[in-house]
Parts: structure tokens; C-alpha cells; sequence
């Protein structure tokens, strides 16, 4: 990270841990030394995969770009209300050097819960900022399209779906002398279910259970730790070696698509859509975990899976192009 950027940082980690709650602040600096190891992996990550400008840009700096014909907004919650904060007016595009005329917004989502006069009203505003706008929630498209006049708005599928698992596989890491392990990703809300139902399947079928981390707070929720500290490609390579994935997270879905694993879905109340809609896009309600029913792996037939990939796929590109203009 460019020198000039590290007492940003300090800034935003100074802040975040003012919003946290008592508790959540004492698991962060309980476990602020596998914090610090995790983000470093990140930076790691980006430094050598990544170009990366000298500055790094910001609400407060955004207006210093100039000269850019055109802006992507790539993004999945931040066209989301985010509490005191609000919007984020920059992947909005709404700021005067931003509003080109031919800003795309490619599969985003604007959350869960139902839209309130005002939330309508700046939706609307925004929507204004993109020429090209692709939203990957199945279930609100009409309700976006009605909220912000936009009947130009389609459904595309989430950009990690974009490439095969033979590209992810150039960058994934395959974790050392692991093998014959479920894996848990406990994501948004710490849900004690997956770790529980995923210790039951290891026993009956003698493998080892992996927990991926995602929020420090979670950590104090399990009893028998085995957390991988990763990164992005070493995420890739604990998804790809699994036996099977059990998670509440989105992209953890996501990527168990891509590399072919039979998965075990949770629900969550954080915009429940998000998993929904994979699963309904790919017929993949079989996988969602049911406390009625007992636990059962559904083998899922990839076949199928990756046909409707094919042509989800197939539509993404037919969006981008006209985006694009080629």
C-alpha cells in the first residue's frame, strides 16, 4: 500500500472499532493479531495481482478524478442505505466529474426490506447517474424497474460467474496437508447451526472440519478451533479441495458453483434474497438446510447446473457488450 495512504487506514480502523459494540471490540483486540494476519494477505494479494494506483481514492477525493469516460459500478450491497452513513454517493457516480452519461452499473443489488418514500426517492435519483444498469436480484427486479422508471434494467448474474474455475485456479493456493475436510463459512451472521451440522457430517463420514473466518466477533463461538486464517487464493484453494461446503454466504455459494461442490445453504436475515436467488436461478433449493428435515447432502447434478451457467452467461456478455459499446 502506497505510504501516503497507511494514516487513512489507521483512520478507518480508529473508526470502526468506535461503531463496535463493547463486545465486538473486545474479540477484535482479543484476536487483533489474526486480524492483522489476515489483512496483510489481502494487501499481499492486491499488490501482486492487482495495479494499483499510487493514490487511493475516496468519498473525500473523488472529485480529483478527471478525464474518465466512463465509470463500471461492480458492487452487490453498496447501493445499499448503509445506517448513519447513508449512501455512498461514489459508487453512485453522484458527484459532478462522475455524471459522463455512459456509467454502467453492473449487477448490483439495493438490499432487502421494503423501500420507504425517501429510499425510493434517492434510488430514482441515482439510477439517473448510469447509462447501463444490470441488477442480480430476481425477486425485486420489477419493483427496481418501477422505483426508479428504468425498464431498461435486466437481470445478470454475479461477476465471479463470469470466468471458468480453470482462471480461479491460477491465482488459488491448495492448502498444505489438509485434506478430507468440510468446510464451514459462517458469513454476515454468526450462526452456530453450520459449525454444529457440519461436525455432525465430518463424524459420520471421518473427516475434518475447516472454519473460514470472516468476522473477528465470530471466533469465540466455537469450541473446537480450527480457523484458516486466508486469503483470497487461499480461499479459492479451501473451497476447491473440500468435501463439502457448508456456509451462509453468498459468494461462498458462489464458488461452490464454480468449483462443483455439493453444498449445504443456510438462510440468514440479512437480505435473504441474495442466497435465493442462486438457488432459484440454478434449482438449487434442495441445498438449503431445513430444520424439519434431517440433514442430507443433495448430490447435485452439474450438469444441469452448468447449462443454466452457460446461458446466464451467455446474457451477461450480451449486456456488457452493448454497455460497452463493442
Amino acid at each position: 500500500m502506497p505510504e501516503n495512504n497507511k494514516p487513512r487506514v489507521l483512520k478507518n480502523i480508529a473508526n470502526h472499532l468506535l461503531d463496535f459494540e463493547l463486545k465486538e471490540t473486545f474479540y477484535y483486540l482479543k484476536f487483533a493479531q489474526k486480524a492483522k494476519l489476515k489483512a496483510d494477505k489481502f494487501l499481499s494479494f492486491f499488490k501482486t495481482n492487482c495495479k494499483i494506483t499510487n493514490n487511493m481514492y475516496d468519498i473525500n477525493n473523488l472529485y480529483k478524478l478527471k478525464g474518465i469516460k466512463r465509470f463500471i459500478c461492480n458492487t452487490d450491497v453498496t447501493w445499499c442505505k448503509n445506517g448513519k452513513y447513508g449512501y455512498d454517493r461514489g459508487f453512485l457516480c453522484d458527484f459532478p466529474n462522475m455524471k459522463t452519461g455512459d456509467n454502467i452499473a453492473y449487477s448490483i443489488d439495493f438490499g432487502s426490506g421494503k423501500l420507504d418514500k425517501k429510499k425510493k426517492k434517492s434510488l430514482k435519483k441515482y439510477a439517473k447517474n448510469f447509462k447501463h444498469i444490470s441488477v442480480r436480484n430476481i425477486f425485486r427486479i420489477e419493483e427496481f424497474k418501477e422505483v426508479t422508471d428504468r425498464d431498461d434494467a435486466v437481470i445478470t448474474i454475479d461477476p465471479t460467474f463470469l470466468i471458468d474455475s480453470s482462471d480461479y485456479d491460477k491465482i488459488a493456493k491448495m492448502p498444505d496437508n489438509l485434506k478430507d475436510y468440510v468446510l464451514v463459512y459462517n458469513c454476515q451472521e454468526n450462526d452456530p447451526r453450520i459449525q454444529q451440522k457440519a461436525e455432525e457430517y465430518a463424524k459420520k463420514n471421518g473427516k475434518k472440519v475447516v472454519v473460514i473466518d470472516c468476522y473477528v466477533k465470530f471466533f469465540s463461538g466455537y469450541k473446537n478451533l480450527n480457523i484458516s486464517m486466508q486469503g483470497i487464493d487461499e480461499f479459492l484453494g479451501l473451497v476447491k479441495n473440500a468435501d463439502c461446503v457448508f456456509t451462509n454466504s453468498y459468494h461462498g455459494i458462489c464458488f461452490s458453483i464454480i468449483y462443483k461442490k455439493n453444498f449445504v445453504a443456510f438462510g440468514r436475515k440479512a437480505n435473504p434474497d441474495k442466497i435465493n436467488t442462486l438457488l432459484e436461478l440454478f434449482s438449487l433449493y434442495d441445498c438449503m438446510y431445513s430444520e424439519e428435515d434431517e440433514l442430507k447432502i443433495h448430490k447435485i447434478d452439474y450438469d444441469k447446473v452448468y447449462k443454466k451457467l452457460y446461458k446466464y452467461r451467455d446474457e451477461a456478455d450480451a449486456f456488457l457488450k452493448t454497455a460497452l459499446n463493442k
